[in-house]
């Protein structure tokens, strides 16, 4: 049974805007992982909350945003590499332009994002040197997709789901294993146009650090 805290943030007005996040956060939970939804305007706080929880009972750390939540998950990781504690799995969902480079804390982190949109359209780097595996898909080619629609895809919250279960059973066994890691054996993805996550599974070959 995989296990892991999965942190879900909302954009900015994310009652009204981001309810796609609560579904995907309740996907999350039936799927038997532990999720929360949360206002992006807490990110600091809930980061300091998942630090003394890690630190209490290693699990695996999911992050997932949409908009100015995805933002969000890169500094909540920022915030956690200060710690020195992992990161198994990010996801930013049209992120926010201003968004920083994924820290090397990340083990994994997906991007998907709409370059032609103004609210996110945030084209994401990793931080130089970044040791994990990072995948980055532009949905621009979409035109049904939209900054405030793209959170609500249910082909989207599927593939992140079982991403998420996947990846938590491998990572769940490298703590088990008492190994700081779980890095993945795959080659970084650039701007995918076709629709986004049917790589992801591709080439997922799990490997413990030390």
């Amino acid at each position: 049974m995989p296990r892991g805290r999965a942190y879900v943030f909302r954009g900015a007005l994310g009652p009204i805007f981001s309810t796609g996040m609560d579904r995907l956060t309740e996907k999350i939970q039936r799927a038997g992982i532990t999720a929360t939804t949360y206002e992006f305007t807490l990110c600091e706080l809930v980061a300091s909350w998942a630090a003394d929880d890690y630190e209490k009972d290693p699990q695996p750390i999911i992050l997932i945003g949409h908009s100015m939540g995805g933002r969000c998950a890169v500094l909540f990781s920022e915030k956690l590499q200060e710690k020195g504690i992992p990161v198994s799995l990010a996801i930013s969902i049209d992120p926010a332009h201003m968004t920083p480079d994924v820290p090397a804390n990340v083990e994994r982190y997906i991007n998907i994002f709409i370059s032609t949109q103004i609210l996110g359209g945030g084209d994401i780097k990793a931080t130089q040197g970044f040791p994990g595996h990072y995948a980055s898909y532009d949905m621009a080619q979409h035109d049904e997709v939209t900054h405030i629609t793209i959170d609500k895809m249910d082909l989207l919250h599927q593939q992140i789901v079982r991403s998420i279960a996947r990846y938590s059973r491998c990572a769940t066994s490298c703590l088990r294993m008492n190994r700081s890691s779980c890095g993945i054996a795959a080659r970084p993805l650039r701007h995918v146009p076709a629709t986004p996550c049917r790589r992801w599974r591709s080439n997922m070959v799990c490997r413990c650090g030390r």
